[in-house]
């Protein structure tokens, strides 16, 4: 031992230097923690052509084998960012890296005064919201929104779900804008991040509370989620109201959608 340390005073400070570093080793210290955003296995930065297709049936069958893997990827990443959340609330104590964790992803679906909760309430919230979409409901969507595909905000800004955004330069100007109007359509630089935006959209904004408190029910329930329970929660998603969640139950039932979704049980091992 080095001779400093002979000194009583100094031995006994380095002693409780060496427990106040290791205190503060296990609290920042976690096992790894899920990245707030996927790591995806391939990046798709534009839509295939579907106008080629003449054939309705086999564009429609295109749409969907191109679209889903990216809809199951996304949906996999909230299953993993769920199931920490989960873990989590079934602990006595969370690190300093976990509590930061949380308030991390509190900012991403929760708005500022509901981010403000205590860490127990956060967690709540959170496993409320951040939850799987069924594909069968994404995929319709994405149908009607892009007109499977071809619809110029599809094709020039990968835009499938209708997304707006409200700055000046953020996306696409509508030709046929209101006036008075200020938005434009989102434009995404992959298809994944179209994806990953259309899914936080119906988990994070109020507009589709009754969409999550739907999903929950069915959690509650030990249910499987299944579209038909969470279709009424779409309903300011189109300014065409009912009329709108008619057309998107008659995607899903013409194209017997809800095959992808016990494809993605299979493949999540999640209800």
């Amino acid at each position: 031992m080095a001779s400093w340390l002979h000194h009583p005073r100094v031995r006994y400070a380095f002693i409780v230097a060496v427990a106040i570093f290791a205190l503060l080793l296990v609290f920042y210290s976690s096992p790894s923690l899920p990245s707030l955003t996927p790591d995806r296995e391939q990046v798709i930065k534009e839509l295939p052509d579907f106008t080629q297709f003449k054939n309705v049936r086999e564009k429609k069958q295109a749409f969907f084998d191109f679209l889903y893997p990216i809809i199951e990827e996304e949906n996999r990443h909230l299953m993993t960012l769920r199931n920490t959340l989960k873990e989590m609330r079934s602990k006595q104590s969370l690190s300093g890296a976990e509590a930061s964790w949380i308030r991390d992803l509190s900012r991403l679906y929760l708005n500022e005064k509901q981010q403000e909760d205590s860490l127990p309430n956060l967690l709540e919230k959170l496993i409320r919201r951040v939850d799987i979409i069924p594909p069968s409901l994404v995929l319709a969507q994405a149908a009607i929104e892009s007109a499977w595909g071809t619809s110029r905000f599809a094709r020039e800004g990968n835009n499938l779900f209708g997304q707006w955004c409200f700055s000046e330069g953020c996306g696409i100007v509508p030709q046929q804008r209101a006036t008075g109007r200020t938005h434009e359509v989102a434009k995404f630089d992959t298809v994944n991040e179209a994806v990953h935006a259309y899914l936080r959209n119906l988990n994070a904004f109020h507009a589709y509370k009754t969409l999550r408190e739907a999903r929950r029910d069915i959690r509650e329930q030990d249910k499987k989620l299944s579209p038909t329970p969470l279709l009424a929660g779409l309903s300011n998603y189109s300014e065409q109201g009912k009329a709108y969640l008619t057309k998107v139950a008659r995607v899903i039932r013409q194209n017997e959608l809800e095959r992808f979704d016990v494809r993605q049980r299979e493949a999540l091992s999640a209800p």
